[in-house]
């Protein structure tokens, strides 16, 4: 490759500004399904105090009709591979966790991809002259 400094160049500025992506944790009553029914769940607060805590992937809402109604529970897994299937109305506290990209940095992204891209094709069209 001729120019082996643009692309080292081009992957800095990717991971810079994919950097640009921020997490969010809060904390909610376990009667409030709709604020964390799509969010990954880390841990949860049962009545009793105890704590449980899920794995990377996160814990999950599920809500199914059975005869006598609705069965909602949490369920995934703990950081050592247990399965965690509770039963939402002994959940005290449930604490979530999302990922935000912040525009700007995305915005910013593209214009230093595009002016790369220019630079690039402005050094193979010199590169070409001599």
């Amino acid at each position: 490759m001729r120019h082996p400094k643009i692309p080292l160049i081009l992957c800095v500025l990717y991971f810079f500004f994919m950097g640009c992506q921020s997490t969010k944790e809060a904390s909610y009553i376990a009667q409030d399904v709709s604020s964390f029914h799509d969010k990954k769940i880390t841990a949860i607060t049962l009545k009793n105090g105890e704590v449980r805590e899920y794995d990377n992937v996160g814990g999950r809402y599920y809500e199914e009709k059975s005869d006598t109604g609705f069965v909602r529970k949490i369920i995934g897994f703990d950081a050592i591979g247990t399965a965690l299937n509770i039963n939402l109305d002994r959940v005290l506290e449930v604490q979530s966790q999302t990922t935000e990209t912040n525009a700007a940095g995305t915005i910013l992204t593209v214009i230093f991809v595009a002016a790369a891209g220019i630079l690039l094709l402005g050094l193979a069209i010199l590169s070409g002259f001599r």
